[in-house]
């Protein structure tokens, strides 16, 4: 039976691959995409992430007691997650209306501007992730310089992406990318700001130009400059260390030098963290052993900017219970946060009816960035903010759900704002104009000519 189960999960992640493909390749939906992110995210945190220790029997600190039951459960539940996701996520209830009323910002610069732009984001973001150390308000101005180094690699790819063989492009690339990736690993654990950079670069140049190339010359190109952001993630996940948190960015390169391994990084990111054994292990204990705490994971999405000096009794958030509640040994309880796993979120929060609110829920709430970066594909203004937290979303599906979609939501928001602010200065100072072209060309001729020279290669 166990056996099935792991065919089953593979199944499953291996369908949802094949819906991307299939939506992607006719038309129907764009290849990068909030709602693609997400069902990576879920793939990777809920159904690989469940293979592991199906395949080994090893549930770490969460041992189930029915393994086959609460597995096919599981393996249930997540298939109706998905269906109800994708319906609501389809039909778009009220959002399509919602986004179509959300204001937009005029035309963006031309090249040079965008440029500007990318450097201007990557000084500010330096002082918001390690220099503004302002009590209540330093992890929010944490979250604004990542969401910031991200737009930046985001605009330099909106200009790189149309000429991506031009070697001249790597003068203000290298730099640019170099310096944002390390700010934001500096006193870094996680993963979710590295992936915020690498997949802002990619995000920029996708819609750009890739968008509207062939399935074809868009994969090969994809392959080609996500082949580096990638491969250091896997060594940074390989060579990161629980017990030093506060990093610099060269002792994350010597780490790496020293202890990191491929192999070792892909079955840490493909076993997700063992988050799915979390999630199978919450459904078998809630309402069983504990009570169910209903809609909280909601409720705290609406909490979790309000700093806890002000609000003494603020709730904890199931990943800082879970500790508590497994009774896990050697740790502290009381500061060690663990990815429930949105499912386990579902299992937490009142069971069935918990699952298909969420799902219903988040299927609008990704309908509505994706709507909006369908009707204005072609504004870098509006575009690079929504893909500015591009590993919240991937990790949404992790948890905590609603500490993720908060920041999300904060970071655009946000970054949006400062760019607007931007884009003023730089017109109203006459620094650029909008048919200004990035490195001496005009861009509409140089983009026409664009896909024939790339194609030639």
């Amino acid at each position: 039976m166990t056996t099935i189960l792991m065919l089953g999960f593979a199944l499953l992640a291996l369908g949802v691959v094949a819906l991307m493909a299939y939506q992607y390749l006719t038309g129907r939906n764009d290849l990068l995409s909030m709602r693609n992110f997400f069902l990576l995210g879920f793939i990777i945190f809920q159904l690989t992430s469940a293979i592991f220790p199906l395949l080994s029997q090893d549930y770490g600190q969460y041992p189930l007691s029915e393994v086959t039951r609460t597995a096919t459960k599981f393996l249930l539940w997540a298939v109706v997650f998905l269906v109800v996701l994708l319906w609501s996520y389809k039909w778009g209830f009220g959002v399509r209306r919602l986004a179509s009323i959300t204001p937009a910002p005029s035309a963006p610069p031309g090249s040079v501007g965008l440029l500007f732009l990318a450097l201007g984001f990557t000084i500010l973001a330096i002082p918001m992730r390690l220099g503004l150390a302002i009590p209540l308000f330093s992890v929010l101005t944490n979250y604004i310089g990542i969401g910031m180094a991200a737009v930046a690699c985001g605009l330099l790819g909106w200009v790189w992406g149309p000429r991506l063989l031009n070697p001249v492009m790597l003068f203000p690339a290298l730099p640019l990318l170099a310096i944002n990736a390390a700010n934001v690993v500096t006193g870094s654990f996680g993963r979710r700001a590295l992936v915020a950079i690498g997949a802002g670069l990619i995000w920029g140049m996708y819609f750009s130009r890739w968008r509207y190339l062939k399935p074809r010359s868009v994969m090969w190109r994809l392959g080609l400059v996500a082949a580096v952001p990638v491969l250091l993630l896997i060594l940074f996940t390989s060579a990161r260390s629980s017990k030093e948190h506060d990093r610099s960015a060269v002792e994350h390169l010597q780490a790496i030098q020293q202890i990191g391994n491929l192999q070792a990084g892909v079955a840490m990111i493909l076993d997700g963290q063992g988050t799915a054994s979390t999630s199978m292990w919450l459904m078998e204990n809630f309402p069983e052993s504990f009570e169910y705490k209903h809609l909280s994971m909601l409720q705290y999405f609406f909490y979790y900017p309000v700093p806890r000096t002000l609000w003494l009794d603020k709730p904890t958030p199931l990943s800082g219970q879970i500790a508590n509640l497994s009774r896990r040994q050697n740790v502290d309880r009381d500061s060690l946060t663990i990815g429930p796993g949105i499912l386990g979120h579902a299992a937490v929060d009142g069971g069935w009816y918990a699952l298909i609110l969420y799902a219903f829920v988040m299927g609008l709430f990704l309908r509505y960035f994706d709507e909006l970066l369908a009707l204005h594909a072609t504004n870098a203004m509006m575009v690079m903010p929504i893909g500015c937290a591009l590993g919240q979303v991937l990790g949404l599906a992790r948890g905590e759900t609603s500490a993720f979609a908060f920041i999300l939501v904060f970071t655009v928001v946000t970054v949006y704002l400062f760019m607007l602010v931007g884009s003023y200065v730089m017109r109203t100072t006459g620094l650029t104009r909008p048919s200004a072209g990035s490195l001496g060309w005009d861009d509409e001729e140089y983009e026409t000519d664009a896909p024939q020279q790339l194609e030639a290669c």
